[in-house]
């Protein structure tokens, strides 16, 4: 069996290929794929090549943890069914290259455990799945609060805020600094440069940007008596001044917990 793939052939190449597929295993099913998502961050750091190393990393790859397919090849009476839609986080069995997390491709191979039965009426906005559990693991890591501060209203800005205030949490406020994404009527979504509250105890940052110009300066100030989660893996050039000596560190462990919930749903 043979699939069209994107591979990261070495850091900066990348392309489409025709890739041999292993045989499907006695616990995995094959699925067509019919949309999959883009992470401007995950899949930024292994085609820059700067993704920090971790197990089974290395090149070619294919990416993606993204996808939402038509089962093709199920097994009997159990888990989803021929024709059945699913969500694929990961998928194994390239011959040629590596699959990190091996989900962009046009048949893929996945364990039929992982693979998550979808409604027809989500169709393409199932990608999102992967990131809306990033958005719940920014809200659930032990000794977190609910945050009163969101920092970007991007997809995972969005997502962050609408499951806390489901969880029954009080609306944040999110600072967003392009006007046409300021769009939501569920909080307040407002310019952070033009902020001049100091009172935030918990602070989610989802902008996925570097920390600089105005936005540093008044993080800086605000970080110096509050709790604070980064819920974003693609903030590596974040820069850490001398007033964020606490953010550092609560930094650096929350970017591995954000981190982890890739590597659950893919189980490397």
């Amino acid at each position: 069996m043979r699939t069209n793939a994107i591979v990261f052939r070495r850091p900066g190449e990348l392309g489409v290929e025709d890739l041999a597929l292993d045989p499907v295993g006695a616990r995995e099913i094959v699925v067509e794929t019919l949309w999959s998502g883009i992470s401007s961050g995950t899949e930024r750091l292994l085609l820059e090549g700067t993704m920090p190393p971790f197990p089974g990393m290395g090149y070619p790859l294919v990416p993606g943890y993204e996808s939402v397919g038509r089962v093709v090849n199920g097994l009997d009476g159990e888990g989803p069914q021929s024709g059945d839609l699913v969500f694929v986080p990961g998928a194994r069995g390239y011959v040629e290259a590596r699959g990190l997390f091996g989900a962009t491709a046009s048949r893929l191979i996945a364990d039929v455990a992982k693979v998550v039965p979808l409604p027809e009426t989500l169709a393409e906005e199932g990608t999102l799945l992967a990131l809306a559990a990033t958005a719940h693991h920014a809200l659930a890591l032990k000794g977190s609060t609910p945050p009163d501060l969101i920092v970007g209203h991007g997809v995972l800005g969005r997502l962050i805020a609408r499951i806390s205030i489901a969880l029954g949490n009080p609306a944040p406020t999110v600072w967003e600094a392009n006007p046409a994404r300021r769009d939501d009527s569920r909080y307040e979504v407002i310019d952070g440069a033009a902020d001049t509250r100091t009172d935030y105890a918990s602070i989610v940052d989802a902008s996925g940007f570097p920390a600089r110009d105005k936005r540093e300066r008044r993080l800086g100030l605000i970080f110096a008596d509050c709790n604070k989660d980064v819920g974003e893996i693609h903030t590596r050039r974040f820069q850490v001044n001398a007033h964020m000596p606490r953010f550092h560190r609560r930094g650096l462990y929350i970017f591995d917990g954000v981190f982890a919930v890739i590597l659950e749903l893919v189980d490397l």
